[in-house]
């Protein structure tokens, strides 16, 4: 005797415009949250958008230190 097995998926509405609206809030939420690290070390209130901005700006200088050093022919 053979058994026939029936999956139904459940199906529900879905909206790529609501997802993204979903997730955009939450990248929004984390990213205008303090930053508890920072906050602590400094002892003032520093954002996750602060610290994330100034380390991509630290970055930024050292590789322009790293090129600038390169094109005098210097050796790293």
């Amino acid at each position: 005797m053979q058994q026939s097995i029936t999956i139904r998926l459940a199906r529900r509405s879905f909206s790529i415009k609501a997802w993204l609206n979903e997730k955009s809030q939450v990248i929004k939420h984390w990213w205008l949250a303090d930053s508890p690290t920072f906050t602590t070390l400094c002892g003032e209130r520093f954002t996750r958008k602060e610290v994330v901005l100034m380390h991509v700006y630290a970055m930024a200088v050292l590789v322009a230190c790293i090129v600038a050093s390169w094109l005098e022919g210097g050796t790293l």
